[in-house]
């Protein structure tokens, strides 16, 4: 080929893009707990939030020690909280301060009590920890090339073409760490979770006090939110729910396996063919914040599958903290044969 003229357009277009985000939170105490902070204002100043919550404590009224020499005598796991809590926040600790129980050892006042019985639940850890770190990277880049023209050869032949390239990637990243100690480090309880408008349980009711474990010591908690209800078994029939031994797995952690038991001529099914049908609840409140404890029939439940899987999924506040988790999911049939969910939630207390 011999190019004899030509008219040639070349262009291109490009576009890059990369963004970085951070956020991270930290919250630690010695002591009793700081009371809850609004959202905004834990969020303003992260790092003033833990040393203030430090500073509020009260002055150690103890007699000096050497702090030195005092740190060699605290166990492994108070000396790396320390140091932790002391890289975090900036703040110098006081190790006469920060020799902690451990958790769900008994505090004893007086070293001749040591061989009493311990109380019937965990005593604080005396201290806690919260921090959370999320960070995000995201970088994209795409380039456009075009080339259009006219070519005459020669030999008298008119070309006409047009190319187009288009060139594109992205890549993003994500990472989470989140550090709960002493306190802090919340316990959950699984109790199971009717949900009767299509939708996944929601921890977004009030806040409700309950002994979930039945250990005589009440737990707080976030109460389903509207369209939900915890199952519940109302064993002393007082029209009321009593504490956690009146739910499906609250103290085992096996929600359906627990209401299993009820399934007495073995189909797989909790449904009328069981006497333990007519006794189910569900438990929810109405608009007003009041207890109601609904029965099956009154709620158009027919029979409850006793068959679930995992499906883990946070349930989170618009704080970003967790208030529970759910753990699995199973399903249920209406009486007019309509299928609804059934849920293992776990309930951060």
């Amino acid at each position: 080929m011999k190019i004899a003229q030509s008219q040639i357009d070349l262009s291109s277009q490009r576009s890059y893009q990369q963004q970085s985000v951070l956020h991270e939170r930290l919250n630690a105490w010695i002591g009793e707990r700081p009371g809850s902070q609004p959202a905004s204002a834990s969020r303003a100043d992260i790092s003033s939030a833990g040393r203030a919550a430090l500073a509020a404590e009260p002055a150690d009224v103890s007699p000096a020690v050497d702090n030195k020499d005092a740190e060699q005598e605290l166990d492994p796991r108070s000396l790396l909280l320390k140091l932790l809590v002391e890289a975090l926040t900036g703040e110098k600790i006081n190790v006469p301060q920060f020799k902690l129980q451990a958790p769900g050892t008994p505090a004893i006042a007086n070293p001749n009590q040591a061989a009493s019985s311990a109380p019937s639940s965990p005593s604080p850890a005396g201290y806690g920890v919260e921090y959370d770190r999320h960070e995000e990277y995201h970088e994209a880049e795409t380039t456009r090339f075009s080339a259009a023209g006219v070519v005459k050869t020669a030999d008298g032949q008119e070309i006409h073409f047009q190319v187009e390239l288009q060139m594109a990637r992205a890549f993003h990243q994500s990472s989470d760490v989140s550090i709960r100690l002493g306190d802090a480090a919340r316990q959950r309880k699984d109790p199971l979770v009717i949900n009767f408008n299509g939708n996944a349980a929601q921890l977004t009711g009030p806040q409700t006090s309950l002994d979930l474990d039945g250990d005589g010591n009440k737990e707080t908690f976030a109460f389903v939110g509207a369209g939900s209800g915890f199952l519940a078994l109302d064993r002393n029939g007082n029209g009321r729910i009593d504490n956690g031994t009146e739910l499906f797995g609250a103290r085992s952690g096996d929600g359906f396996g627990e209401l299993a038991q009820l399934d007495s001529d073995g189909n797989g099914w909790i449904d009328e063919n069981d006497p333990g049908y007519a006794t189910l609840k569900i438990w929810i409140k109405d608009a007003d914040g009041q207890d109601q404890l609904l029965g099956l029939v009154q709620a158009k439940i027919g029979a409850i599958y006793l068959g679930s899987v995992g499906t883990d999924f946070a349930l989170k506040d618009a704080a970003n903290q967790e208030q529970g988790m759910i753990r699995r999911s199973g399903i249920y049939l209406t009486e007019d044969g309509k299928a609804g969910t059934v849920q293992k939630v776990d309930v951060t207390v």
